[in-house]
């Protein structure tokens, strides 16, 4: 499991995390179950670009990106829900998302938007899922 952080911080775990990039990659293809959430979501994708226009290189495991608009006060913010498949079966999944980053790219999200906006404001898509990795901007998670 990994977590998310501002994009300072984010800059200094992308250049931790690369050093791991074979282990992690081996890890994923031998069945390791990843939670993704809101930064180490965005790292595991192409690059995350922030307000200021720097570019954090991601670790290019999935294709996606995400880029942060230009105004700090404009977040993806407030409850969120979900519908997933977990096992055959339709799930609600439930939390908060607080966000800046729009991500793109996502061809297998974890769900689709019942109440928030997911990848991007006003999205009908969450998260990423991906066999055994699960990446998402939702934060204190429950499921019914």
């Amino acid at each position: 499991m990994l977590g998310g952080g501002a994009d300072q911080e984010q800059g200094i775990l992308a250049e931790d995390l690369i050093k791991y990039k074979d282990s992690i990659q081996e890890a994923i293809q031998n069945g390791t179950f990843f939670l993704l959430i809101c930064g180490a979501y965005q790292l595991f994708g192409k690059y995350y670009k922030g307000v200021e226009g720097i570019i954090i290189p991601g670790l290019e495991i999935f294709d996606y990106y995400t880029e942060a608009v230009n105004d700090r006060k404009k977040r993806c913010i407030g409850n969120i829900i979900i519908e997933t498949d977990l096992n055959g079966k339709k799930t609600k999944v439930i939390g908060f998302e607080n966000h800046g980053g729009q991500t793109f790219g996502v061809t297998t999200p974890f769900g689709s938007v019942l109440q928030g906006n997911g990848n991007q404001f006003g999205d009908t898509k969450e998260g990423f899922f991906q066999k055994n990795v699960i990446a998402t901007y939702l934060h204190r998670t429950f499921t019914c």
